[in-house]
């Protein structure tokens, strides 16, 4: 995390570009080692090397076994810069944290509907259910 933290310093804005399809798509990748490198024209690592991007994959794309880190469920989004870059619900600062932690706690759907009367229970739900899924794998 600590190289990924100074890639994104040092990129700055410039964390997406558009691609030739004309879909924003992130500027960084980390090798099968663990290596963070600039996807953005050729391959580099934070130490200068040039690095085959071959070997990288999308630090942003959805995984077999964890959620798609762009839209994690249909109602909820993963922000950089925003709740500090924690899983929450669209259009909104509540993360899933909070809401799976009160059903943790026993809180029913309703009760939860109730303390938050804005946010829609499917995305609830939602929430609850990421979270869920996170603490399985």
């Amino acid at each position: 995390m600590t190289q990924v933290r100074r890639m994104l310093d040092e990129l700055g804005d410039e964390l997406w570009m558009i691609d030739q399809r004309g879909r924003d798509v992130p500027t960084i990748k980390v090798t099968r080692s663990g290596e963070v490198i600039k996807a953005a024209g050729p391959a580099e690592a934070l130490s200068g090397r040039r690095v085959f991007e071959g070997d990288a994959f999308d630090l942003f794309a959805p995984f077999d076994t964890a959620p798609d880190l762009r839209v994690p469920r249909a109602r909820l989004r993963i922000v950089p810069g925003k709740v500090a870059g924690e899983p929450h619900l669209a259009h909104s600062r509540l993360t899933t944290r909070d809401v799976a932690g009160l059903a943790r706690r026993g809180f029913t759907l309703a009760e939860i509907r109730e303390l938050y009367p804005g946010e829609d229970s499917d995305a609830l739900r939602e929430a609850i259910d990421l979270e869920a899924s996170l603490s399985a794998a």
